[in-house]
């Protein structure tokens, strides 16, 4: 319904100053509502208004709230006047400036008696029947997102307008996608938020943002305790120009990229950062020890301009990229591993995953093994894995048709053991079929799968001849049974490709202490995708084994974990991830003319 018309005069909406070290106000233009004429003295108190509380004897001008679309603005409270209260209406018009439209009528509304106003000593005691109010404004359909001012009046017993409430240059339209799994970052609402969350010549669309070689884009305040990491999709054309490694990561404060001269990367305020390829178009950032709450800046250090397209970040528990390590084997690991019988390794470029590693018969045996020192690699990249905690294993391999059997042992080597013994024996079956899978491998039955991981011995097959063999390409640890079997549910072919050079162990990529100098970090093995040596430390040497087939005419293991299809008991309760905030970066203020109350936006917590 439309009520009144259009007339000169205006209502004075006063601008008040904040005191030096508070935060600034920017100046809007400001359209004046509408006036119908007369004015009446009232007191009025809004108990709630979108996300605040103010009251006064004048009218009341909320800044810089955001207002998610289709979401409806509610107010409660009590307007006193001589005649009582009869009706609210409200005005809807773009900020700076916009064409004003008509007066609307509040359609979902309740008008309370408020006789608890005259104990407290509020005048006007002949309207307190009809003081209290309830009422939502709902944003017109179909409206486009953007910038809007909201004028509130109410009109008192003979229609003559009071009016309360002007809300300034409302950021009005899609917010972040929450779900229970994950957080996916909203362009269209970087983009209401202008200039203030972009650096370094970084603009952003609605589909995308758009990252220069040092620039910079604020994502939102946000609760990374609650975040197991961040996806991040990107398109490229070129990142192979002259100078350091690419990286993209996270930074808890804005004008700073990850470039600084050519000592290293710049990680003051890092929170996360990793290298990225020309041939590929995602990164997982592993956010599992930021425990920060706050500002969150995508920034990097390139070599051309990154067109990115999607920025996710994975609650707690639902990571199905979540591992403690994940190791990629290639030609590059072969200084990792040694006790070799009758075993040759050999590096190749597969065609759907790229750099694997085979282990090959040499000559005729019945007992071909060699032991892989996955601690001394582990350690070489500040990882020491906890058998305790991490229970499943997840190896991507390929075994062939004329291999003589389906069995292999894992001689697993953790705490106390450090060389392969029967006692930590462990039976798997692999699926002879030329093709590449994933094995699940549940440890949670083995007592002696505890402490500190060292390693393990892959006896991959029994009597063979040579060239006969199995192929690995990496291996996974979980906490959960819930992400291993995720990760080993996944289709092979649409793993990323593994390149020579690529650093073999993907881990948690926030900084560590100790590494950071002024500002600047030094490049690394990691980060430039070389292994210049290996372990330091002298390999784990198992005893010799008799050569026997220790598959041949003997019952499965027990505790052999099935392959590929793995069932969620009905026991395993999911882990529930932590809902962060993403709270405006604009504070709440209640300006009221010659009485100003200031409201600050509160965060929310997890």
């Amino acid at each position: 319904m439309r009520i009144g018309s259009r007339k000169g005069m205006t209502i004075l909406l006063a601008a008040v100053l904040l005191t030096a070290g508070l935060l600034a106000v920017p100046s809007f233009a400001v359209y004046a509502a509408p006036d119908d004429g007369g004015r009446v003295p009232y007191h009025y108190s809004f108990d709630k208004l979108h996300t605040g509380a103010c009251s006064d004897t004048r009218i009341s001008v909320l800044r810089n709230l955001e207002l998610e679309m289709g979401q409806p603005i509610e107010a409660a409270g009590w307007v006193a006047t001589d005649e009582g209260i009869s009706d609210y209406l409200y005005m809807w018009v773009p900020s700076g400036g916009g064409v004003a439209g008509e007066w609307e009528q509040v359609t979902t509304l309740q008008i309370l008696p408020r006789p608890d106003l005259a104990p407290a000593g509020i005048a006007y005691p002949s309207g307190h029947s009809t003081a209290g109010f309830n009422f939502t404004i709902e944003p017109p359909e179909e409206l486009p997102e953007g910038y809007y001012d909201i004028y509130i009046r109410a009109l008192d017993g003979m229609g003559t307008p009071c009016d309360l409430a002007a809300i300034l240059n409302l950021r009005y339209g899609k917010p972040d996608e929450i779900t229970e799994a994950a957080r996916r970052i909203s362009f269209p609402r970087i983009l209401r938020e202008g200039e203030t969350s972009l650096f370094g010549g970084a603009s952003v669309t609605e589909e995308a943002i758009i990252l220069p070689p040092d620039g910079g884009v604020r994502l939102g305040t946000l609760n990374l305790a609650g975040m197991e990491g961040v996806r991040i999709q990107y398109e490229v054309t070129d990142l192979t120009a002259a100078g350091k490694t690419p990286v993209l990561g996270l930074k808890s404060a804005g004008i700073y990229s990850y470039g600084k001269g050519d000592e290293g990367y710049n990680t003051t305020h890092s929170l996360a950062f990793t290298p990225i390829h020309t041939d590929r178009t995602e990164v997982f950032l592993d956010l599992t020890s930021c425990d920060d709450y706050g500002e969150v800046w995508l920034t990097g250090h390139l070599n051309g301009e990154l067109r990115i397209t999607e920025v996710e970040f994975i609650q707690n528990g639902y990571g199905t990229d979540r591992v403690a390590a994940r190791i990629h084997f290639s030609e590059a690991l072969t200084p990792y591993f040694n006790g070799s019988s009758h075993t040759e390794l050999k590096g190749f470029t597969d065609p759907v995953l790229g750099d694997v590693l085979r282990l090959e018969v040499r000559e005729e045996t019945n007992d071909p093994y060699v032991f892989f020192n996955a601690g001394g690699l582990l350690k070489e990249h500040d990882i020491l894995l906890d058998a305790n905690e991490y229970k499943y294993m997840v190896l991507l391999y390929r075994s062939y048709a004329d291999n003589p059997t389906d069995r292999m042992q894992l001689y697993l080597c953790s705490g106390t053991i450090t060389g392969a013994t029967e006692e930590c024996n462990h039976g798997v079956t692999l699926q002879r079929d030329g093709k590449w899978h994933y094995l699940l491998i549940d440890l949670t039955q083995r007592a002696n799968w505890g402490g500190i991981i060292h390693g393990w011995r892959f006896d991959y097959l029994g009597n063979s001849l040579p060239g006969q063999g199995v192929d690995i390409a990496s291996v996974q640890f979980f906490r959960t049974l819930k992400a291993a079997n995720a990760a080993a549910r996944q289709d092979p072919a649409k793993a990323t490709p593994f390149k020579a050079g690529d650093t073999p162990v993907i881990r948690d990529m926030c900084e560590e202490e100790g590494k950071e100098d002024d500002g600047a970090l030094t490049i690394d093995p990691a980060d430039t995708y070389e292994i210049t040596e290996a372990p330091t430390e002298p390999p784990i040497e198992p005893p010799t084994e008799p050569d026997t087939d220790p598959t041949d005419g003997t019952t499965p293991d027990p505790d052999e974990s099935a392959a590929d299809t793995v069932t969620d008991p009905d026991t395993e309760p999911p882990r529930k991830g932590c809902r962060s905030a993403l709270t405006s970066p604009a504070t709440l203020l209640a300006l009221c003319l010659f009485a100003p109350l200031f409201h600050k936006r509160k965060k929310s917590t997890v």
